[in-house]
């Protein structure tokens, strides 16, 4: 500056001291704005260490460290996990979480590494994903009140505080979409993310990303062609069949003990009777009669589940439902509904003694209407709920299941506009809770003729 302005009086004849006065005064005015501008500084640190300075990591050593790694453990069974993994050990991470998008457009947590499970389903319109998608930042922590100024309109989610010692959050996008993003903790040292640390993890975070998609669409691809196999051998067909032929068991099972009972007749005509309706349905679907198909109608929750319970009282454990004085209407299938009720009460009775409990409760929860099934049996762990209780074909039942059941009534529920949750743990019961959307206009049920 001095040596400037020294040039400019000399040799800048009658304007020379003018313009050194100048001059100087905007020197001086841009010094104070590098001093007190935090922002500046940064970025001026930022262009002098990519251009000036050595980098801090060897990128092609890194690069394809990355690649072998995800080759080698992304294929396994573990490959969520690994996914995390491979990332986290780029910062001296030591445990992760990964959130992808279903076809819902909700994140949800499909795997993680030496963390706590989350069940925590993240909406894309929240404020945590808008950021992320417009941004596209590596979020620190640890940073959130030194540099506000970088995460203006961030506000993070109450459940993350759940997460210990939660340090980054990296977005995965694949063509410019929010796919999902990981949370990285624990990490090994306390240390503060740079430009160059930034670059990298984002970097990394598209590999994986394109990893992740490959396996999304592969799954996607597998599982449809083991629909169109097993389409060919009507599996739903086969599984409502297999609860007609159930339910025709029981009465049998029975008869001998109870046939001069007249109740038990009664109820022993209208099973038989159902059954042939049911059968009928099925036959109409295999001819592909269309047309047949049942038609939405409103549907009063308390006296479908009081009936689909009364049907299973033949087995124990025994389900309970109190009715209560409320009435709660929705638009559905009234056959489909109650044959997934049907099924898991089944699935309740199956896993849990018979001197053990099953309770049904029903309620209003704004502007959904809640059915739990709950039960003190045997219970899953978090693995296999999230992993395998969904998933079609996959059953622990040898050849008496098929593995549809579940898939199909969470499905069948989608369909309405809801959405099924579970909770279970081994040794202390299930709890399966459907969440159906209230009809808009609470009427007089239409009866459903079969």
């Amino acid at each position: 500056m001095a040596g400037a302005g020294y040039y400019l009086r000399e040799f800048g004849s009658s304007w020379g001291k003018l313009t050194q006065i100048v001059f100087i005064s905007l020197a001086v005015v841009l010094l104070a704005v590098v001093m007190f501008s935090t922002k500046l500084r940064a970025q001026i640190r930022v262009f002098l260490g990519k251009h000036f300075y050595r980098n801090k990591y060897d990128y092609r050593h890194e690069w394809l460290r990355l690649t072998r790694e995800l080759t080698e453990r992304v294929q396994g069974e573990k490959r969520f996990e690994s996914a995390v993994q491979v990332l986290a050990q780029i910062v001296d991470a030591r445990a992760g979480a990964l959130w992808l998008r279903d076809n819902q457009s909700h994140y949800r947590i499909v795997g993680t590494w030496q963390a706590r499970l989350i069940e925590e389903v993240v909406s894309g319109d929240t404020a945590l994903v808008r950021f992320l998608q417009e941004k596209g930042y590596v979020i620190n922590l640890t940073e959130l009140t030194s540099h506000a100024d970088e995460y203006e309109g961030l506000q993070l989610p109450e459940w993350l505080a759940d997460i210990p010692r939660a340090w980054l959050i990296v977005p995965l996008f694949t063509l410019d979409s929010l796919m999902g993003f990981i949370i990285l903790a624990n990490p090994l040292v306390n240390r503060s993310i740079n430009w160059e640390d930034r670059d990298l993890l984002n970097t990394a975070a598209r590999q994986v990303s394109s990893y992740l998609a490959v396996l999304q669409t592969s799954d996607a691809l597998a599982e449809a062609k083991q629909f169109e196999v097993f389409n060919r051998l009507s599996a739903y067909m086969v599984h409502d069949l297999k609860n007609i032929a159930a339910e025709l068991e029981l009465v049998a099972r029975n008869a001998v003990k109870h046939k001069n009972n007249l109740a038990f007749l009664e109820d022993a005509f209208n099973t038989v009777n159902n059954a042939s309706g049911d059968i009928k349905r099925l036959l109409d679907q295999l001819r592909n009669k269309r047309g047949q198909t049942e038609r939405k109608v409103i549907v009063e929750l308390g006296s479908l589940i009081q009936e689909v319970v009364a049907k299973k009282q033949g087995r124990f454990p025994q389900p309970r439902f109190d009715m209560g004085g409320e009435t709660y209407f929705v638009v559905a299938e009234k056959v489909r509904l109650a044959n997934v009720l049907a099924h898991l009460i089944e699935n309740a009775q199956e896993a849990t003694r018979e001197d053990g409990a099953i309770d049904v409760s029903l309620k209003g929860k704004d502007e959904m209407h809640v059915i739990e099934i709950w039960d003190n049996g045997q219970g899953m762990d978090a693995d296999f709920v999230r992993n395998r209780l969904f998933k079609p074909f996959d059953t622990t039942k040898g050849n008496a299941g098929m593995g549809i059941g579940m898939y199909e009534s969470r499905e069948f529920i989608r369909g309405l506009g809801g959405e099924i949750y579970v909770t279970s743990e081994p040794g202390r019961g299930t709890a399966v809770t459907l969440h159906i959307p209230a009809s808009l206009e609470p009427a007089v049920p239409v009866p459903i003729t079969t």
